[in-house]
């Protein structure tokens, strides 16, 4: 019966339906939940609580910041590190009960999987949003799961999982038996640690114990097992809905197979290469898999797919939401996580297998702070800029101008786009990763552009494997490709800095107008004689930039190499896109956006539009003012007012009021990031005012030092510059 609900599934899937899902207008039966996580999937679960006005309760550490939207937000633990906030497990229930929340959503990660935490909420008289304990725990073990599965007929790969005979003599004849190469896993392991692929005998005894110092640290235990490793699998997965009423449902596979390090970063759906035949198998499996452990609520089967695209094999179940469910929602219409509400308050699910139909074609790309071209390292710091897509596309993402911590995962956000069919989502996928800017933190969005738009990954899903990036290792492209900035993009980005000057100086001269591109003040002599101004720019090079009559500019570098400029006034579309011809030929349209990070530094990035090569360009500059010799510029940057450059806490205090100081003198250091920050006078002069409180956390922008500068100095105080800049 079921293996005919799912043909039925299929046929119906492949036509075009005006028709909608079945959907339960009635509110869940659950009238406030603590949401036990953090970042963008506790975003994401406020929304639908929202939808259906259900009271939300968020937590949040004492790095991270509220959770907007939320009714209530309270604060989690003492310390920053997870151990210290978003793994007390206890502090979630003592919430719960002291302002009467009914139910946990515990999101993904953190303690989403953890046994004792859901027998825990349970013990207490509160709703588990989740699966039972006994369901988790085992498919906890993947050693347990796989001869669970086999014991169902629920294909696995050839493997030794017993978790009593762990010695190395063993392994290694198990391994040989198997035949190389081989997988070893943790079985406890997830998010692709505690994993070794080895291929030959001699490498074994070293990648062992590589393993099992990995899975003790992350998991506190050791064991592994091993399994048969499959060369250029895919790894494919179904999403699966159980009801506490004996219904068990296949909404789709999904393809998870581009992936880095062991964790995916593009995923679609369907997997659109699948025939008739194995996908009804794999659903199949997949409901078997999670009828074999009485599984109820939301959660994932994983399988590996053989090359030959007709073998497919277990992997593991995930008894949680999964990062990339909106693939999922996209194409069937469905609000997972409404689902999983109603499941948890006891509902019956009020549709049948034959009432899920598959709609198009959906992806969605993970976006990180992270360095490709450096291994993939991952980076923090804060996010001053972002600008995400708008143009029929779906984020799930981090507020804006957040702080990437070291602490958490460092993923920011979840770009999802929907479309008739596989090309046209392509298509709309790409289109949004050459929207989404996001400065301050580097980040993986030109080498998620590059995966998008890559021949292999665009012409079919089905040629596209686990190993995709070791055989076309993209990341390193990226190393080459930054290993210098070109000369055009140079003079273009200083061409943004010397506009954003004219700017910056208009607002402290009578005489200016509205528009930063009518009034060059400063920029012409007495006589008509051009100024040129050199501008510092990187590796102690300097930019010389001349001012030309018909209002254009001759950006011209160290090397000599030197281009025409004019900034096209009728182009100039928003408030930080701009349009240049460079010698009368080249049109780039760009997004220029500019920061202060420190009192004499700029951050400068321009994202042209439509560059065949270029996703990025960025540059850190020492700031202008602080290496030029007009007066009036220089009067007009300095307030004398010394501002943190972030947040962090003040550790001393190196001057006093009425104390005579020099350029270049420290002031005060920061710590922050646990490491230490000094502060130094950008001028002679005398401290006026200083900040009292040692050893305080001090916000981003606080005032710490006011200095009046000396007679000699020729300042005498201004304006200053704010930490942010968007060319207008």
């Amino acid at each position: 019966m079921l293996r005919s609900s799912l043909s039925t599934l299929y046929s119906a899937a492949r036509r075009d339906y005006s028709t909608t899902l079945l959907r339960n207008k009635e509110r869940p039966n659950i009238s406030s939940v603590l949401i036990a996580n953090r970042g963008e999937i506790a975003h994401r679960i406020v929304r639908t609580l929202n939808k259906w006005d259900i009271e939300s309760h968020t937590v949040h550490s004492c790095v991270d910041p509220r959770v907007k939207g939320s009714n209530y937000t309270h604060p989690i633990g003492t310390g920053p590190q997870s151990n210290e906030s978003y793994l007390l497990g206890e502090k979630y229930i003592d919430l719960c009960l002291q302002h009467n929340i009914q139910a946990i959503h515990p999101g993904y990660g953190f303690l989403s999987e953890s046994t004792a935490f859901a027998q825990a909420v349970i013990d207490a008289g509160l709703t588990w949003i989740g699966p039972s304990p006994h369901s988790m725990n085992l498919m906890a073990s993947k050693s347990v799961a796989k001869q669970i599965m086999q014991d169902r007929g629920v294909p696995v790969t050839p493997s030794y999982h017993n978790d009593e005979n762990q010695s190395y003599e063993h392994l290694l004849q198990q391994a040989r038996e198997i035949g190389f190469p081989v997988l070893i896993k943790a079985v406890m392991g997830g998010g692709g640690k505690g994993m070794r692929i080895v291929r030959q005998e001699k490498e074994f005894l070293s990648s062992l114990q590589a393993c099992q110092r990995e899975a003790a640290a992350s998991f506190k235990n050791d064991i592994v097992l091993l399994e048969k490793y499959l060369d250029q699998p895919k790894h494919v997965e179904v999403q699966i809905l159980a009801d506490s009423h004996g219904t068990t449902l296949a909404l789709a596979e999904r393809d998870c197979s581009l992936q880095r390090r062991h964790q995916k970063i593009i995923e679609e759906a369907p997997a659109s290469y699948l025939s008739d035949e194995i996908r009804q198998d794999l659903w199949y499996a997949a409901v078997q898999a999670a009828e074999a452990v009485n599984y109820v609520n939301a959660g994932t089967i994983e399988f590996l797919l053989d090359s030959n695209l007709k073998s497919f094999y277990f992997c593991e179940m995930n008894t949680r939401l999964q990062v990339e469910h909106p693939i999922t929602e996209m194409i069937t219409g469905l609000d997972l996580v409404e689902q999983q509400l109603r499941v948890a308050a006891g509902e019956r699910l009020a549709f049948s297998q034959e009432d899920v139909v598959c709609r198009g074609h959906a992806f969605e790309a993970r976006v990180y702070a992270e360095n490709p071209a450096q291994q993939f390292l991952p980076a923090a710091g804060d996010m001053w800029y972002c600008q995400t897509p708008q143009d029929g596309c779906r984020v799930d993402h981090i507020p804006d101008h957040s702080h990437v911590s070291v602490f958490y995962d460092p993923m920011i956000s979840k770009v999802i786009v929907h479309g008739g069919d596989r090309d046209q989502a392509l298509k709309k996928l790409v289109r949004s990763l050459q929207q989404y800017h996001v400065a301050g933190v580097p980040t993986n969005l030109e080498f998620l552009l590059k995966c998008a738009k890559h021949p292999v990954f665009s012409a079919s899903a089905a040629q596209v494997h686990t190993g995709f990036l070791a055989d076309h290792p993209l990341q390193e492209e990226l190393a080459v490709k930054h290993a210098g900035p070109s000369p055009l993009s140079q003079a273009l980005g200083a061409c943004v800095v010397q506009l954003w000057l004219e700017q910056r100086l208009e607002c402290f001269d009578d005489t200016s107008t509205s528009q930063p591109w009518s009034n060059r003040w400063g920029t012409w002599r007495l006589g008509g004689h051009l100024q040129v101004r050199k501008l510092p720019w990187i590796k102690d090079s300097s930019m010389s930039c001349t001012y030309q009559p018909d209002g254009s500019y001759q950006m011209t570098l160290e090397d000599g190499t030197s281009y025409h400029v004019r900034v096209s006034k009728s182009h100039t579309v928003s408030r930080n896109e701009l349009h240049f011809v460079v010698d009368d030929s080249i049109h780039w349209t760009v997004t220029a956006v500019l920061s202060m990070p420190t009192h004499d530094s700029l951050h400068v990035c321009l994202w042209p539009k439509n560059h065949p090569t270029d996703f990025l360009w960025e540059f850190k500059v020492p700031h202008p003012y602080m290496h030029h010799s007009n007066d009036g510029e220089a009067k007009a940057l300095h307030s004398g007012q010394i501002k943190s450059p972030m947040p962090g806490t003040l550790r001393t205090v190196e001057c006093q009021v009425g104390q005579t100081v020099v350029k270049g003198q420290t002031l005060v250091v920061m710590e922050a990031m646990k490491m230490e920050h000094a502060l130094v006078a950008p001028f002679d002069g005398t401290v006026t005012q200083v900040w009292s409180f040692a050893a305080k956390t001090v916000p981003d922008g606080a005032v710490l030092v006011t200095l009046e500068p000396t007679e000699s100095t020729g300042l005498d105080g201004g304006v200053s510059p704010e930490t942010n800049f968007a060319v207008q």
